[in-house]
């Protein structure tokens, strides 16, 4: 009896004193910015790919939304007939066509940013290792990430600025036939959806490219 008390009160003695020790700020700090850092990484890798989907998503939304409002505008021009309701549903299709555009280069702009973010955060998780080795290899990894993830980002910023002329396009017309509500002021203007065509392409052809570039690196990251 008297020595289960005595172990049960040795028992209380050893975890009091435990747990007044003092742990050493040096490993505390350590160990919470290992673990923020591994969390950045995690956080910002998830984002690019996000980023990207939101990116291919979008241009093909863009590329859609502008071809309907030319095709819409087209059909006004071959009926010889502008009325209230053709107007209203041309000016629908030439708002969401803007709106779409403005939301994909917001988000190409996101998706910049979280590159960078993202190549920041394997750079700070890099300058943890100690062997020099190991070092060289991680930065030289995350140097191939920056050039191969930023030149597509940047054909897909051009590629989207060849839409913009289009847009404009768009938009002038619309005011146009607000204040001259008749089709005889956009006479021409028929063949705007076959002009877009080649652009279309472009567009999609780069975001496709983003997007396998964008899989694959974030693939072999894993």
């Amino acid at each position: 009896m008297k020595n289960k008390k005595f172990n049960i009160l040795t028992s209380i003695l050893i975890t009091s004193l435990i747990s007044t020790l003092p742990v050493h700020a040096g490993v505390t700090d350590l160990f919470d910015g290992f673990r923020s850092n591994s969390s950045l990484v995690d956080k910002y890798s998830s984002r690019v790919q996000s980023d990207i989907k939101a990116v291919s998503s979008s241009s093909d939304k863009t590329v859609e939304k502008v071809k309907t409002a030319s095709e819409v505008l087209e059909s006004i021009i071959q009926e010889s007939n502008l009325d209230k309701t053709k107007y209203n549903n041309f000016k629908s299709k030439v708002d969401t066509a803007v709106s779409e555009k403005e939301y994909l280069d917001s988000q190409v702009n996101q998706l910049a940013d979280d590159v960078n973010k993202y190549t920041q955060a394997l750079t700070e998780r890099a300058n943890e290792i100690k062997n020099p080795k190991y070092k060289d290899m991680a930065m030289k990894k995350i140097n191939t990430v920056k050039s191969r993830l930023k030149p597509k980002i940047d054909s897909v910023k051009s590629a989207s600025k060849q839409i913009d002329p289009y847009i404009q396009e768009l938009k002038d017309i619309l005011a146009l036939i607000q204040i001259d509500f008749s089709t005889q002021a956009i006479k021409g203007k028929e063949d705007l959806a076959n002009k877009l065509k080649g652009d279309f392409v472009a567009l999609k052809q780069k975001t496709n490219a983003l997007k396998i570039e964008g899989d694959k690196i974030i693939s072999e990251m894993k």
